[in-house]
């Protein structure tokens, strides 16, 4: 079952407009063109394919979506906050700034309305290998889980593993951990979802797979306060291809604010450490 990204509410989207404007802030005296970074706005329209039951966007197509204004590929993911849900119907933009330093970095954020609901510090195309998986920490609870990898879980650019692939991996990861379907219908029906607040950390490269393959996902899980922490990692053949850290939030979905971890949750720590 698939955990639901923050807070269940929608809207029905505005009129189509053109994708790709660009805006630039006004000079201030004394600047140039040449010091003032553009920020590129992409249009995007939520389809029913990029939905779950309750009309919310699953987590992974945000990164989609953040492809698609900077124009190339994610590699890199620093301080991605997820604020609001995207719902279907929804019209998004996509506003993507490049840093002022001239590198390849770039601050994106998804807005709806002009109501940011998604914001990310840095993105970037650049490939830098992922950590790998440490010796058990303690106070941490590590799940491993066994994929086998299928057709669709490869990239047709260049044959490695999808980053939609490892995304969804890692949910299904993060699932098991919580009690698969039985514990999460478990909370809904108490009017509880555990939805994805935060990603940081993300790194993701290019490794030769096959298909039939064995893919292996390692999540080591930790509870702070009321959020849940996975470090999650993905490797091919013992090939490390993804990291990232994810927060978790448990939300009442009536009152629509952040919950501590009922029994049901904080009962996997103690029971699996």
């Amino acid at each position: 079952m698939m955990l639901y990204t923050l807070l269940l509410l929608s809207r029905r989207a505005p009129a189509f407009s053109p994708p790709q404007r660009v805006q630039r802030a006004p000079l201030l005296r004394g600047t140039t063109t040449a010091a003032t970074p553009a920020t590129t706005t992409t249009d995007v329209q939520v389809f029913i394919e990029s939905t779950d039951c309750f009309k919310v966007a699953f987590y992974a197509n945000y990164f989609k979506w953040l492809e698609y204004g900077l124009g190339k590929r994610v590699r890199a993911i620093d301080g991605m906050a997820y604020r609001r849900p995207a719902v279907l119907g929804d019209l998004l933009t996509v506003n993507t700034t490049p840093f002022e330093d001239g590198s390849i970095n770039h601050a994106q954020t998804i807005s709806r309305d002009g109501v940011d609901i998604m914001t990310v510090k840095r993105a970037s195309d650049e490939e830098v290998v992922p950590r790998t998986v440490p010796a058990p920490i303690f106070g941490k609870v590590r799940t491993v889980m066994q994929h086998t990898c299928r057709h669709d879980d490869l990239d047709g650019r260049d044959g490695g593993l999808s980053l939609d692939a490892c995304l969804r991996g890692f949910e299904r990861s993060r699932s098991d951990f919580l009690g698969g379907p039985e514990d999460l219908s478990l909370l809904n029906e108490k009017g509880i979802s555990v939805v994805v607040a935060g990603v940081d950390g993300l790194r993701h490269v290019t490794v030769s797979v096959n298909e039939g393959e064995r893919v292996e996902f390692t999540a080591d899980v930790s509870q702070v306060k009321t959020r849940i922490v996975l470090d999650q990692y993905v490797a091919v053949n013992g090939a490390p291809v993804c990291f990232a850290r994810i927060s978790c939030v448990c939300v009442d979905v009536i009152r629509g604010r952040p919950v501590a971890p009922p029994d049901v949750v904080s009962e996997k720590f103690t029971s699996k450490v």
